[in-house]
């Protein structure tokens, strides 16, 4: 599935790609199949990845599965968080964004999967379907956020549970500050509203 020479992501899966060299680099070409060449350069040819090159692609193939199943919530948090750790380590921030993106589209296609929700309703409708990793239904309203788990794991120094806890956190302190409480408050009664 993978390459080390790079990866891509497309509708259905993920793709090799074949990296861009720079202009002052030269690239290698890999050599035509076995059954191409003569047979007196098939002589003491070996496989051109060599096993050595086969573990290593399927390391990067079992990682990228491992990543998809983490951002799907279907590995338990702590092991989770390790999964993508390492994903990001090897690939960076922007293919982790563009893998946990065509995760979560397979799991709820034209989702919304993070920022600010948007809509019809109102802010306490919970009419927007989507999904919490890749079995259980959520809907939401708009104007309500949606924090990806690496910025609430960001915020709790790694511990997505102390994320969570930072955000619970604020969620009360705003409440407080507008409202004198900490529940959400309710929905207005439309005998209050004019006609």
């Amino acid at each position: 599935m993978a390459s080390w020479g790079g990866f891509g992501f497309q509708e259905g899966g993920i793709t090799d790609l074949p990296l861009e060299a720079a202009p002052d680099q030269q690239v290698a070409m890999a050599p035509p199949p076995a059954e191409m060449m003569p047979p007196e350069a098939q002589m003491g040819m070996e496989d051109p990845m060599g096993a050595e090159g086969q573990m290593e692609n399927q390391a990067i193939d079992q990682l990228i599965e491992q990543t998809m199943m983490a951002v799907l919530g279907e590995l338990p948090p702590e092991q989770a968080e390790i999964v993508v750790a390492e994903f990001i380590d090897q690939f960076g921030e922007e293919a982790f964004q563009m893998l946990r993106e065509q995760a979560l589209q397979m799991a709820a296609p034209g989702a919304q999967t993070t920022g600010l929700i948007e809509g019809q309703g109102g802010g306490m409708d919970d009419q927007i379907p989507g999904m919490i990793g890749s079995q259980q239904p959520v809907a939401v309203s708009p104007g309500e956020f949606i924090v990806p788990a690496d910025v609430v794991s960001g915020l709790g120094d790694g511990s997505s549970d102390a994320g969570a806890a930072k955000l619970d956190g604020m969620m009360d302190e705003v409440r407080m500050a507008k409202t004198g409480g900490i529940m959400q408050p309710g929905r207005i009664s439309n005998r209050v509203l004019p006609v």
